[in-house]
């Protein structure tokens, strides 16, 4: 698959968020799935809160650079899906009390 996007001129590169985004770039777009690391940054893990912190530096200095699932609207539907979860478990234990 990698020749594919290499005859298209494109290079897919890992980003290393242990180390300054900044540094490895430039970037033309980047496509991304930091959701798992912003659950853990958000549940107290600091070692991944600073990769969270590091990647979430580089989106804010390059304003310019496309991003794949915003950070901003990612936290949102996160915040929606934990939402959903605590309402769906409200309405089982009514469910249950009204067996009772």
């Amino acid at each position: 698959m990698k020749f594919e996007f290499r005859e298209n001129n494109f290079d897919i590169n890992p980003i290393n968020l242990d180390i300054p985004v900044e540094s490895q770039g430039p970037y033309d777009c980047i496509i991304h799935k930091i959701t798992d690391l912003i659950a853990k940054a958000e549940n107290g893990d600091l070692i991944v809160k600073k990769q969270v912190d590091n990647f979430k530096n580089y989106v804010n200095n390059n304003p310019t650079v496309p991003i794949v699932d915003p950070l901003d609207v990612v936290c949102k539907l996160m915040d929606r899906i934990t939402a959903n979860d605590l309402l769906e478990k409200v309405r089982t234990m009514e469910m249950k009390m009204e067996k009772l």
